[in-house]
């Protein structure tokens, strides 16, 4: 079970930090495409897509736990990377439906807005490892409450560094 716990997170947590940068110094910036700004905002871009897929697949292939091919390797890591991404959707929308401007907290409702800006990607995550692995709904629930902790953890972290703008 611990080699199941620690597997996904470390590529994830160094791709998003890296992202961070990227994103704060303007990295390829004509990667800054929006998805759909009317729907998500300007801050889903095909640079975040790109980018956290590519380098989650990167390190996920440097530091898997597991003995697999390289190709299930770096297949692994992009489909985790993509689904990090891809799960802060819905909640992208439904913050532009409520009038809450990409960037910006909700006024109303914090508590909950955080904890789904936590929990969105910790989902994502966490279903498409188990879906990968062929694992339960046991370490799923494991998985997600870790990601989740992970995630508040290492957000609180990044902004006393000053890295991260809002816990």
């Amino acid at each position: 079970m611990n080699k199941v716990f620690f597997d996904p997170y470390l590529p994830l947590i160094l791709a998003n930090v890296l992202h961070m940068f990227i994103v704060k110094y303007d990295v390829w910036p004509m990667l800054k495409i929006p998805i759909h700004e009317k729907t998500f905002g300007k801050n889903k871009t095909l640079r975040g897509f790109l980018f956290v897929g590519v380098f989650t697949s990167l390190f996920y292939t440097m530091f898997s736990l597991y003995d697999s091919s390289l190709q299930d390797k770096m297949l692994t890591g992009f489909l985790l990377g993509l689904s990090f991404v891809f799960f802060e959707l819905p909640n992208s929308f439904m913050k532009r439906k409520m009038g809450i401007a990409p960037g910006e907290k909700a006024t109303k409702n914090k508590f909950f807005f955080n904890f789904i800006d936590k929990a969105d990607s910790a989902l994502g995550v966490s279903l498409m490892y188990c879906y990968l692995k062929g694992l339960g709904f046991s370490t799923f629930v494991i998985l997600f409450f870790g990601a989740l902790m992970t995630h508040f953890i290492f957000s609180t972290i990044l902004f006393r560094l000053r890295i991260k703008e809002s816990v």
